[in-house]
């Protein structure tokens, strides 16, 4: 019996090592993590599939709020970036833009997202534009960024 558990023991730390070893070598690896579900939702809030399909349909403007640097090293193509924690002021771009002809706002869908699913800021700025009455129909991209990536990966595979 003594034996039997040194075994179990044995199998269990290889395990554990192995475990790390793929992770150290490859740490964006699939985890049993499924990601944000219907259920997790919160109020004004669109899953990465669904504004994807948005996308595809009849185009959205993807609004980028992370900080300029975070940015210029990766974004969803097509997005604009309006930092409001650097002093950026999304009604002015957006008004911005519907002057230049670079989007309708009252047929096109706008999409907040910003670099984490911990992230407020985006939740914070869709209030805002509630406040304003804006014929803008605004969603929060659930999980921000990450989870983005996150569905990229999966349908890159």
């Amino acid at each position: 019996m003594y034996r039997f558990f040194i075994q179990v023991l044995i199998v269990t730390v290889l395990i554990g090592v192995a475990s790390l070893v793929v992770k150290a070598v490859h740490p964006d690896g699939s985890t049993l993590d499924v990601g944000i579900t219907e259920a997790d939702l919160r109020d004004g809030e669109i899953l990465v599939e669904e504004a994807l399909k948005k996308a595809e349909e009849n185009g959205v403007l993807w609004v980028d709020l992370r900080p300029r640097a975070e940015y210029a090293d990766e974004h969803i193509d097509g997005a604009i970036n309006v930092s409001v924690l650097e002093g950026d002021n999304l009604s002015q771009e957006l008004f911005n833009l519907e002057m230049s002809g670079g989007v309708e706002l009252d047929s096109t869908s706008v999409i907040l997202y910003c670099a984490s699913t911990e992230c407020d800021e985006s939740h914070r700025v869709l209030e805002e534009l509630r406040e304003l009455n804006l014929p803008i129909k605004t969603h929060v991209l659930a999980g921000g960024w990450p989870e983005y990536k996150r569905v990229m990966r999966t349908l890159e595979k």
